[in-house]
């Protein structure tokens, strides 16, 4: 586990998987890096690490998701 997370979210597994591996490929062991399908579970996930030592300096999220706009 390193000190930084990115959080990427998108409804497609497809795009969510090439996220993870594009920013994993040019990272390389800097940054952690979770995927998730839905804004709810991202979130959820980044408040669990407001008490945690791992930071997230950057969420990428789709502009349309299931359950809200990549915007919120």
């Amino acid at each position: 586990m390193t000190d930084f997370l990115i959080i990427c979210v998108d409804a497609d597994p497809t795009t969510r998987s090439s996220l993870e591996a594009d920013i994993g490929r040019l990272t390389g062991d800097q940054f952690d890096v979770e995927t998730y399908p839905d804004g709810r579970r991202a979130l959820a996930r980044a408040e669990e690490l407001t008490t945690s030592e791992q930071l997230v300096p950057l969420m990428i999220a789709a502009d349309h998701l299931t359950d809200m706009r990549g915007v919120d």
